[in-house]
């Protein structure tokens, strides 16, 4: 439909921009935050996921980097996780 496809266009847009600017103004560091949760799955009922929320903090602001599934909540793929993204 097309107003699903004009919600889809413009978060991606909006995406893309923000990380334009965070790259932009990039921080000298930031401290990483990570923790993992079962979640319900998106696309399957009943059915329940890992995923990792990777937050980074600096100055006084927080960005959401990611939320990527993990296989396992083991800390080797939570570590391989928050460095993919």
């Amino acid at each position: 439909n097309t107003i699903q496809r004009y919600r889809e266009d413009f978060r991606k847009t909006k995406a893309t921009r923000i990380k334009e600017l965070f790259k932009e103004n990039e921080p000298s560091f930031v401290c990483v935050h990570w923790d993992s949760k079962l979640l319900p799955a998106l696309n399957v009922r009943d059915l329940k996921s890992e995923r990792l929320p990777i937050i980074v903090t600096y100055k006084d602001e927080e960005k959401l980097l990611g939320v990527p599934k993990l296989e396992n909540s083991s800390g080797k793929e939570q570590a391989m996780a928050v460095w993919n993204v």
